[in-house]
């Protein structure tokens, strides 16, 4: 009886932890951006996460796209991207449900980096500090999943027909922006499904090939406006960007948040 009693008590403590959601806030679009992997638009828009220390995050919108902005100094991070690639995922319904995903990069990104410290090795007087970390350009495959159950294409971005993505780096720190419709207003076969002003649930993950299985944990993207929580403090610009560091993860990346969308003239702070 004791022990039916004990994991009912796990299990709840589990069921409270997952159900715990953050709802943060998106600001409105009030400059231009363009997709480069550059973070310098987003100065005094981006987050970081308590529990991410080494990762910086902003979210912007109009009536027609989101913008997302990752800027990660966590080297293990890095090489996980590279290798693995980095899926965003979308739920137009708020929740955590994989509706429709972007994968960029696809991985493997590391066959190229592989290729450039072999001629870093071949020079007789090196700095380990600055052993390339990734190719100088990344491929512009793009995987998408969704809208449909179980669709699943590879392709080039432009051949998305609205979706924007573009990975960098620079200076110890990998940037990734993103820009990805939200309505279908024209001939865009892939958006979100979304209007401004509504709740959209957005789940960060990189891939699990080859790699050893996460705790099962659901880290929540914490504090910024709109929501409580877990402790997320806005970046007010380039000053305070992630801090840089090479103790990392070793387990997948995976977490999730609600994002309340901007709407025009509204107050994102």
């Amino acid at each position: 009886m004791k022990k039916k009693i004990f994991y009912f008590i796990i299990f709840l403590l589990t069921f409270l932890f997952g159900c715990k959601s953050i709802e943060i806030s998106s600001y409105w679009r009030d400059r231009e951006i363009k997709i480069d992997g550059d973070s310098g638009e987003w100065n005094g828009k981006t987050w970081v996460v308590d529990d991410y220390p080494n990762m910086a995050f902003g979210f912007m919108n109009d009536e027609n796209y989101l913008y997302l902005s990752l800027t990660i100094s966590d080297r293990a991070l890095q090489r996980q991207i590279a290798m693995m690639g980095l899926t965003v995922w979308f739920d137009r319904n708020g929740g955590e449900e994989k509706q429709f995903g972007v994968r960029y990069p696809v991985g493997m990104e590391m066959r190229e980096m592989q290729m450039e410290r072999r001629k870093f090795g071949q020079n007789e007087e090196h700095n380990l500090d600055n052993m390339p970390q990734f190719p100088e350009k990344f491929s512009d495959d793009i995987e998408i999943f969704g809208p449909m159950e179980n669709e699943h294409q590879l392709m080039r971005i432009f051949e998305t027909g609205g979706i924007e993505v573009a990975l960098r780096f620079q200076s110890g720190l990998l940037v990734y922006e993103m820009k990805i419709p939200l309505q279908d207003k024209g001939p865009k076969p892939y958006v979100i499904g979304a209007a401004a002003g509504s709740v959209i649930g957005v789940g960060i993950e990189t891939n699990k090939r080859d790699m050893p299985e996460g705790r099962g944990e659901r880290p929540m993207m914490g504090g910024g406006p709109g929501g409580g929580g877990m402790g997320g403090r806005r970046g007010e610009g380039r000053g305070n960007e992630p801090r840089s560091g090479t103790e990392g993860m070793k387990e997948p990346l995976k977490l999730w948040a609600k994002v309340k969308l901007a709407i025009q003239d509204s107050t994102s702070h």
